[in-house]
C-alpha cells in the first residue's frame, strides 16, 4: 500500500463534523483527531466551556475550523436546537458523531426520575433529534457518516447501569434501522461499543484496588483501553474507505465482551 493510498484511506479532507460530548474523554479523542485528518469540526459541550475552548483550539491547531456550541441534550427540543445553530456555522454535516451521554450508578429501585430522564435524555433522545435533523440532508448529498458511541454494557450490563445500558442498546437500534434507508443515499450508521476506556469517567473503578485489578483480570488484553484507540476507529467508520460498512457494532473492549 502506497503512503498517499494509506493517507486517503484516512483522510477526512474537506469534510464537517459535529460531535457530541466532545469536551474531554472519547469525544474530545474524537474531535481532534477528525481535525488532523482534515475536518472541519463542531463539538458540543454541556457544562464545562473552558474544557470545549481547550478542544476548539486544538482543532485550530492543526490548521481546521472549530466551534464548541453549548446544548443541555437532556432537554426536549435541544438535539434539534443545536442542529440548526451547528448549520449556521457550518454550510453542511458531512458525519456525526453521537457521543454524549450521563450514567448514574444506582440499582433499579434506586433510580430516581430526574436520573432517568437524565440519562434518556443525554444519550438518546438528544441524538435522536440530531438524526431526524442532519439526515435528510446527508441523502441528499449523496454522503453521510453516523456513528453512534454505544458502551460494551449493550451486551453485558451492569446491574447498577439499567438505565445507561438500555439507552445504549437503543442508541444501536437506532442506527440499525437507519442503515437499509440510508444505505442508498451513501450514508452509513454504525455503532463503537467501547469497554473499559481510560478516561476521567472510568476513575471510579480504580477507588478500589482490590476491584479494579480484579476487573482487568476479566479483560483478556488486561488493560484499560485508550481515548485514541476509540478515535482511531471512528476515523476510520467516517473516511472513504468505510462506505461499505453499515449497520454494525464494533467492540473496542480488549475482549471484556467475550462469553
Amino acid at each position: 500500500m502506497t503512503a498517499d493510498l494509506a493517507r486517503g484511506i484516512l483522510s477526512l479532507e474537506g469534510r464537517r463534523a459535529l460531535v457530541t460530548g466532545a469536551s474531554r474523554g472519547i469525544g474530545r479523542a474524537i474531535a481532534t483527531t477528525f481535525a488532523a485528518a482534515g475536518a472541519d469540526v463542531a463539538i458540543q459541550f454541556h457544562r464545562r466551556d473552558d474544557l470545549a475552548r481547550e478542544v476548539v483550539a486544538d482543532v485550530e491547531k492543526a490548521g481546521r475550523s472549530g466551534v464548541a456550541l453549548q446544548a443541555d441534550l437532556s432537554l426536549a427540543g435541544a438535539g434539534a436546537d443545536l442542529a440548526r445553530r451547528c448549520l449556521e456555522t457550518m454550510p453542511r454535516i458531512d458525519i456525526l458523531v453521537l457521543n454524549a451521554a450521563e450514567q448514574r450508578r444506582q440499582k433499579l429501585p434506586d433510580v430516581t426520575p430526574e436520573n432517568y430522564s437524565l440519562q434518556v435524555g443525554t444519550g438518546f433522545g438528544g441524538s435522536y433529534e440530531l438524526v431526524q435533523a442532519l439526515l435528510p440532508a446527508m441523502q441528499a448529498n449523496r454522503f453521510g457518516r453516523i456513528i453512534a458511541i454505544g458502551s460494551v454494557q449493550q451486551i453485558r450490563p451492569n446491574a447498577e447501569l439499567t438505565v445507561y445500558a438500555a439507552m445504549k442498546a437503543a442508541l444501536a437500534n437506532l442506527m440499525r434501522n437507519l442503515a437499509k434507508p440510508s444505505g442508498p443515499h451513501g450514508v452509513t450508521c454504525n455503532t463503537i461499543l467501547p469497554g473499559l476506556i481510560e478516561t476521567d469517567r472510568s476513575a471510579e473503578v480504580r477507588v478500589d484496588p482490590s476491584a479494579y485489578a480484579s476487573l482487568i483480570e476479566r479483560i483478556p488484553c488486561r488493560r484499560e483501553g485508550r481515548v485514541e484507540e476509540v478515535a482511531a476507529l471512528a476515523l476510520f467508520l467516517a473516511g472513504p474507505a468505510a462506505g461499505y460498512m453499515t449497520g454494525a457494532e464494533y467492540l473496542i473492549d480488549g475482549g471484556l465482551g467475550l462469553p
